[in-house]
């Protein structure tokens, strides 16, 4: 079938919050995103299929002495990166009975505490000046970088309208060289175990 028109759908902005104790101290980090819900037909059936993009950018908690930490776009299963998708935790369905019908209803959520294990992959640099260096951090396993006692206090998602979070290009300093150099050419090498650098999981601004 040959893809056809895309009618915007549907979608909310929805911020992720996340503090994180360090040496006995707390920090706090933010960022606001937006899913976008479309529905896209296919020819010649007419079959109707829905796409769901994120838009936004990376965030990041700062920790004096310590690498940066950033919370990407995606999550991340254990062997590869997938979106992260905040339907899960903010859109309930429940099932009703009408006479002999079943039928479906989305009950909107306006927050949600994120289990470790819910949260957006984790990542950090051990070199900030080399995209190579980059390491995906198990929540439940901050202590390996940022010392014994180390730990996620709190993490939630929450439906909100604020603005969306922007600054990638600022923190991350070789950002516009790699974004530049993507989109010249989009294949990204995988490895088993190893994580290679991806923009789409810091910066999501149409470049999909």
């Amino acid at each position: 079938a040959v893809a056809g028109c895309s009618p915007f759908s549907g979608g909310y902005r929805f911020k992720i919050e996340i503090e994180i104790e360090v040496g006995g101290r707390r920090y706090f980090g933010k960022g606001v995103r937006e899913t976008v819900t479309r529905e896209q037909s296919a020819w010649p059936d007419q079959t109707s299929l829905l796409t769901r993009k994120t838009r936004g950018e990376a965030f990041w908690i700062d920790v004096p002495g310590f690498p940066t930490l950033f919370v990407l776009l995606p999550r991340y299963d254990g062997y590869f990166l997938q979106e992260w998708n905040p339907d899960l935790y903010l859109v309930k369905t429940e099932y009703r009975r009408d006479g002999f019908k079943r039928y479906s209803v989305d009950k909107k959520i306006d927050r949600a505490t994120l289990a470790l294990s819910q949260m957006p992959a984790l990542l950090y640099f051990k070199d900030p000046t080399l995209p190579a260096s980059g390491e995906i951090l198990d929540a439940r396993d901050l202590g390996r970088v940022y010392g014994v006692g180390a730990r996620v206090i709190h993490a939630s998602v929450a439906r909100t309208h604020e603005a969306l979070t922007r600054g990638i290009k600022g923190k991350v300093l070789w950002f516009d060289y790699e974004l530049n150099k993507y989109r010249r050419n989009r294949v990204i090498d995988s490895y088993p175990g190893k994580y290679i650098f991806n923009v789409r999981h810091f910066y999501s601004w149409g470049i999909m």
